[in-house]
């Protein structure tokens, strides 16, 4: 079951969502970059599928899911501490 994070980064109709998801996988999961899935998510948990981001472009979000309920808490506050050191916009996504 795949549940979303309350949380989303409102981004620029120009923004590169790899770029941005990799300094995040990075920084949060010790992976060496952002893997895309298909044209919209990601993988950004160093291959464990456990995480992914989704680029919604209609909306300017990258939204988070999580594969598991009990990772979302975590999932979230790394969401907003990355938000918060790179100056990004949260929105709550519900």
């Amino acid at each position: 079951m795949t549940v979303y994070c309350n949380y989303v980064w409102k981004v620029d109709a120009d923004t590169e969502p790899r770029d941005l998801l990799t300094q995040f996988a990075r920084e949060h999961f010790h992976a060496h970059e952002a893997v895309p899935i298909d044209t919209t998510q990601y993988g950004i948990d160093h291959g464990l599928n456990d995480v992914r981001a989704v680029f919604k472009s209609e909306q300017h979000w990258i939204a988070f899911c999580c594969r598991y309920q009990h990772d979302v808490v975590a999932t979230e506050s790394k969401v907003l501490a990355f938000a918060q050191t790179h100056g990004l916009t949260v929105e709550r996504m519900r």
